[in-house]
């Protein structure tokens, strides 16, 4: 999976500060969400990770077009109001969305084929359909499935460790906990094959929903069905949702460091975390330290012994695990559809075998589970080809480790093995569902116990770490303090239970713990996300027109980094035309006619709708006019329905940082929150005025466009007539408004001047030509055209302006090209 542009990766090898903040050890999904976070809030952060590539269990990888997801096969808390969902929200609103799931799971046993969907009461009738006689005991069973998915989303809101909270509030969450736990005890402590006798005898059913755990983890995965608990990853993978947390963590500062491992966490003579050392010998300071590794490694092997009581390395030792994995990775040259397969997880099992047998991870017993995530996003597949995963539970001591060596050194006897257990899995796959699997195999990976041990470090390849069970929640093997200062854990060593929420969980506990210590406003604002209880963020309209290209990213940039949420107005179209010709007035020119059907188009969907008044953009220079009564206008025609937020920009009088800090101030804003979106923004703002030069290409002529911005980069107004150009062959270059100052000249209209300069210190024999965008009825541009004309014509360059109005037909435009791109060819 490659790391997206943009993102900020130091390699081994490159240079590393000496100190930061807080050091990151892991880049699974824990690190990446604590990373993220912590930057988020202003701490120089460093993620480390021994790989070389960031992800963990979130991971995804290519092979000839195929892309896979190592290990996930379904996701939860991603739903709206989510705890997962939160917090992502709460770290950005262009956060990849994980779509719910409507097939969840398919149940194939030897005489027995059911469907579990978005709607539990399609299987709940399916089965009562076949066994009539326990009818009652099936109804009983999805009654109380039901039931507990409810009960189950209290627990959105409750995801805070005790060690966050302040004494008040451990006791009102310690009786507020018994009395939720207290209606459904008896599925928490009663196994699941016990449990499952109180509803029926049939042995069929008994063997449908059997489980290694309590009856709660029955109950649960068909109680998410029940409120919509099951999403699928974003589309394109979960590598994509790796990839926004790595830019995250960019864009705040924060930096990923691949191929980087940590050797040993540094310890003062007071037990308190400085920083780590790495394995090339770099030492870098830390006042935090969060491990989101293998918590064996880091207790056994990166932290002094004598930090570590001996009776937290026991029971340790003695926890109970999760199993590992055996994974088959097919990229078919076919769709899976056509195959019978569909998005749900089917799960294939063999009844005449023992429970327990089918648990050890024995390849001719283990249930197996199959998934084509193709058949649930296209993109990961080429056109009419598909991706399937098997896999099944496993274990790392199987057949003297794989038949791995010292260290799990991989030979022959180690690929043998592996190709033999996995010719086993294809056989059974074969035999009960796909009788022709082989044929259509084009890749095929295989992962094994090893695999993900050598990937994670997780002690026995563990995919999910720490059991719920009873034996390790009373010993309480799950935690995110450790005995040593400012050591933190996070990852799914920190939680019971694995997967994305738990290690979410821990992440976000970790972060809560060095936020009260280094940033407490950003821990009560998270507490809040956290809790449920942050009110929603106020949403702020920003129009797509005029104003939004003068200074494009900035205004976006700067809200979201103050917690606001944008929305911003969807591109012109001919309807937005229609829709200014019924509401604004005759006489406007074409862009403040749009910009009233913008506005339009913001009103009641928005809490303000922001509209600055533009006075000068550029020191010595002057706005037109009517920017300055925009918001005037703005109050005048939707004041009744919709606040309208403003301010000045006058940079000709005060710098627009200056304006930001006082906008921030205006909408509540902390001065150094403010200050941060400001300093975000304008770096934002000039990154997007940045144009690269295109390559000088003597073949083909080259033509300057002149417009103002927001004739030149409206895609509705500008795109017909570049698109035209790039038919007729010939290269377009824009005219760039990045200057930040100008030199004295006749020309006082901000944007005016910068396209005159532009023009007065152009090398002619670089363009064939200029064409220049205008509005109909705009004053500047009509007096200032014949500056322009003056100049070219000494320069000898061509020159045609092109007017824009609502009436403009691409048939009158496309000629006037074809005919001014001809005349360039004349003879002088």
């Amino acid at each position: 999976m490659a790391i997206l542009t943009g993102t900020t990766v130091i390699e081994s090898g490159d240079s590393l500060p000496g100190r930061c903040d807080v050091v990151v050890i892991g880049a699974g999904i824990s690190g990446l969400t604590a990373g993220a976070l912590l930057s988020k809030a202003g701490l120089h952060t460093l993620v480390f990770e021994a790989g070389h590539q960031p992800g963990g269990y979130l991971d995804s990888f290519q092979r000839k077009g195929f892309t896979f997801d190592t290990s996930i096969q379904w996701l939860n808390q991603c739903r709206p109001g989510g705890f997962v969902y939160r917090i992502h929200h709460h770290l950005g609103e262009d956060c990849p969305q994980c779509p719910p799931l409507q097939r969840i799971h398919r149940y194939i046993g030897t005489n027995s084929d059911y469907l579990l969907t978005s709607d539990p009461l399609q299987m709940r009738n399916h089965l009562i359909q076949d066994y009539p006689h326990e009818t009652q005991g099936i109804l009983a069973l999805f009654r109380d499935a039901e039931m507990m998915g409810k009960h189950m989303r209290f627990l959105d809101d409750r995801m805070r460790a005790a060690s966050t909270m302040s004494l008040g509030e451990c006791v009102r969450h310690g009786a507020t906990m018994t009395r939720w736990v207290w209606p459904i005890r008896r599925f928490v402590s009663t196994p699941a094959a016990k449990g499952l006798t109180r509803y029926f005898r049939t042995r069929e059913l008994l063997e449908l929903f059997h489980s290694e755990g309590t009856l709660m983890s029955v109950l649960v995965p068909l109680g998410f069905a029940f409120t919509g608990n099951f999403q699928r990853p974003p589309q394109g993978g979960c590598g994509v949702m790796v990839n926004w947390f790595c830019r995250k963590i960019a864009a705040d500062g924060g930096r990923i460091c691949l191929g980087q491992r940590v050797k040993e966490v540094q310890v003062n003579r007071h037990k308190e975390a400085t920083g780590v050392l790495l394995e090339n010998g770099q030492v870098v300071q830390a006042r935090y330290v969060v491990a989101a590794c293998d918590v064996e490694t880091l207790f056994g092997k990166m932290v002094p012994p004598s930090c570590i009581p001996e009776r937290w390395r026991k029971r340790l030792r003695n926890a109970d695990l999760f199993y590992s994995s055996f994974n088959i990775y097919l990229g078919l040259d076919c769709d899976p559809a056509s195959l019978g397969l569909n998005e749900e997880t089917v799960r294939l099992t063999d009844e005449n075998l023992p429970l327990a047998k089918r648990v050890r991870g024995e390849a001719r017993a283990t249930s197996i589970t199959l998934l084509s995530p193709s058949l649930r996003d296209s993109s990961l597949a080429p056109p009419g080809k598909g991706t399937l995963i098997i896999q099944c539970p496993a274990y790392l001591n199987y057949e003297n480790n794989w038949q791995t060596g010292p260290g799990f050194e991989r030979g022959e006897a180690y690929r043998r093995l592996k190709q033999t257990y996995a010719d086993i899995l294809l056989d059974r796959v074969e035999r009960a569902l796909i009788p022709d699997l082989r044929r259509h195999i084009e890749v095929m990976e295989v992962a094994t116990p090893v695999t993900f041990w050598r990937y994670t470090g997780n002690r026995g390849g563990t995919i999910m770490g720490h059991k719920p069970t009873r034996k390790n929640i009373h010993a309480g093997v799950a935690r995110v303090g450790t005995p040593i200062k400012r050591l933190l854990l996070g990852g799914q060593w920190a939680e019971y239970g694995g997967g994305v929420p738990m290690a979410t969980k821990a992440a976000v506990n970790a972060s809560l713990m060095i936020l009260d210590d280094l940033r407490p406003p950003a821990c009560k604002s998270l507490k809040e996300v956290v809790d449920g209880t942050a009110k929603a963020p106020l949403t702020i309209g920003i129009p797509r027109t005029l104003y939004y290209f003068y200074h494009p990213a900035l205004w976006e940039t700067f809200f979201r980094r103050l917690g606001l949420k944008v929305l911003v107005s969807e591109a012109s179209t001919s309807r937005t035309i229609e829709q200014a010709a019924l509401i604004s007035e005759s006489e406007h020119c074409l862009p403040l006619k749009l910009l009233d059907a913008h506005l339009a188009q913001l009103v009641d969907r928005v809490d303000m709708i922001f509209v600055p008044r533009i006075l000068s953009t550029l020191k010595g220079h002057i706005a037109c006019p009517k920017l300055g009564a925009l918001p005037d206008v703005a109050i005048a025609q939707f004041g009744e329905r919709t606040k309208v937020l403003t301010l000045d920009i006058h940079e000709g009088q005060v710098k627009l940082e200056q304006t930001l800090l006082e906008l921030g101030r205006k909408l509540g804003a902390a001065d150094t929150d403010t200050q941060k979106a400001t300093t975000d923004a304008l770096a934002a703002f000039r990154a997007a005025l940045q144009q690269p030069t295109p390559p000088h290409d003597s073949t083909r002529k080259t033509f300057l466009i002149l417009g103002h911005p927001y004739n030149l980069h409206d895609e509705f107004i500008s795109g017909p007539i570049l698109k035209k150009l790039q038919r007729l062959n010939i290269n377009v270059e824009l005219v760039s408004f990045a200057a930040e100052t100008v030199p004295n000249g006749p020309i006082k209209w901000d944007t005016c001047s910068k396209m005159y300069h532009h023009l007065q210190m152009m090398e002619p024999t670089r363009y064939a030509a200029v064409v220049q965008l205008t509005s109909f009825n705009c004053g500047c541009d009509s007096i200032i055209m014949e500056f322009y004309r003056e100049i070219l014509k000494d320069k000898g360059v061509p020159y045609m302006t092109l007017v824009i109005d609502e009436h403009a037909s691409q048939g009158g435009i496309d000629t006037r090209l074809e005919a001014f791109v001809d005349s360039t060819g004349w003879e002088k």
